[in-house]
């Protein structure tokens, strides 16, 4: 069996909302969510991948209350630092997961990973066209194909770690999941700014359930509302 893992990239020295990461939406920090949302019940694992830095000693503590791996690297350069975490951990399949989306949608994870296997499979990606919601991203790709394409990254493309992919699509074949209900690209499930955190603390307050049961079409049912 292939090692399969999500991994989480997240710092504290975000300019926009610095230490965004361990603020509390509803009863958890944010880059909680991802971990909570995900590791239960996958037979794929979950790594915390941080900068090598002390400013982001906390968020290895994050990952050891949690009781999840955690890796850390390069800051700047986030394709490396996904490189040498699955080299680290003998990954053959990473999902990357960005620490400031909260609501990851574990069956498209587990979707994706289902799919990446098939060989004629370059990528998997729901960013072809541009139609869930911004901050419900799943991007799966095989660690091989992956590190023997970063050689041809320029600087850019190292720190937003998979643009190469899309500006280079021609030269792949990817697995693009579907979004069936429209377009609702304009709707943010992501925290960049304190507003952000704002609109999403409303939906927690408005949500009955376990978030874990709760599923993408009721998490816009609220947003729409609000």
């Amino acid at each position: 069996m292939p090692n399969k893992a999500a991994i989480i990239i997240s710092r504290l020295d975000s300019k926009r909302f610095p230490k965004k990461a361990l603020e509390f939406l509803g009863n958890k920090m944010l880059v909680e969510w991802p971990i909570t949302l995900i590791k239960e019940n996958t037979d794929f694992d979950v790594v915390l991948a941080t900068t090598n830095r002390k400013i982001d000693n906390e968020l290895e503590e994050v990952a050891r209350k949690n009781n999840i791996k955690c890796f850390r690297g390069e800051k700047d350069n986030i394709a490396k630092r996904i490189i040498d975490c699955c080299k680290y951990f003998n990954i053959d399949y990473f999902a990357r997961i960005n620490g400031d989306s909260p609501f990851v949608i574990k069956d498209l994870l587990v979707e994706g990973f289902d799919k990446i296997e098939e060989k004629e499979i370059d990528f998997v990606t729901n960013l072809i066209p541009r139609e869930f919601p911004y901050g419900i991203s799943v991007e799966i790709f095989e660690f091989k194909l992956y590190s023997k394409y970063y050689k041809s990254f320029n600087t850019f493309e190292k720190e937003h770690a998979t643009t190469y992919f899309y500006k280079n699509i021609d030269q792949f074949n990817p697995y693009c999941i579907k979004y069936l209900s429209g377009n609702d690209h304009d709707l943010r499930f992501v925290i960049d700014y304190k507003e952000d955190k704002d609109r999403l603390e409303e939906i927690i307050k408005k949500i009955k359930q376990p978030i874990e049961n709760i599923n993408l079409n009721q998490l816009i049912e609220i947003y729409r509302k609000i």
